[in-house]
């Protein structure tokens, strides 16, 4: 009996043990498929880490060569913003100036005006203007007169006093017969002045 259960046990123990060889060896190869497929795994991820750094080192490159420009365009920008700013500066003195300008040559006119005024010329022009007129109502008095009393000899209006006012440049004395009778001729005829 003892022989009978050693036996037993013995074929228990090396079915145990076929057993766990077996699943050991299953075992064991699923460890190698997954060893293999972990080192695939991680030779990939190498790759695409080693593609990542590729890739960061050529954006380090353009970040360099974007940074370099965007410096160069800021430095630009600064000289541009420099020559806004003279050429405000230009154009405010140069406005300024315009003005300065305009004000002494509009003193100068206002000056130049007084000064004509006040000149012996502008008083020629006043008196010389001045005969003019009342010539010119003179002689439509005279119409007037002579329209209304045809009867009338007005041949003393057209004597000339002896002292006569006229511009200081006139010397010579306006005789009577100088009066353009002419002038009044188209408002009324000589008829009607006697």
């Amino acid at each position: 009996m003892c022989q009978k259960d050693d036996v037993e046990r013995f074929d228990e123990s090396f079915a145990a043990f076929l057993e766990l060889g077996y699943f050991l060896f299953a075992h064991s190869e699923a460890a190698s498929q997954n060893q293999a497929k972990a080192s695939k795994a991680l030779e990939e991820t190498r790759a695409e880490i080693e593609k990542a750094r590729v890739e960061v080192d050529i954006l380090k490159v353009v970040l360099e060569i974007h940074s370099s420009e965007v410096e160069c365009l800021q430095n630009e920008l600064k000289e541009e913003h420099g020559e806004m700013l003279k050429l405000r500066a230009e154009l405010a003195l140069e406005k300024e100036e315009r003005r300065k300008a305009k004000e002494e040559v509009s003193t100068a006119m206002e000056r130049a005006v007084q000064n004509f005024k006040s000149s012996k010329d502008m008083e020629d022009i006043k008196i010389d203007f001045a005969q003019e007129a009342f010539l010119e109502g003179f002689q439509v008095s005279m119409w007037r007169v002579a329209k209304n009393f045809p009867n009338i000899n007005l041949d003393l209006l057209l004597q000339e006093p002896e002292d006569r006012a006229g511009p200081s440049r006139a010397n010579a004395e306006v005789a009577p017969e100088s009066i353009d009778l002419n002038l009044i001729g188209g408002m009324m005829s000589p008829d009607l002045i006697r």
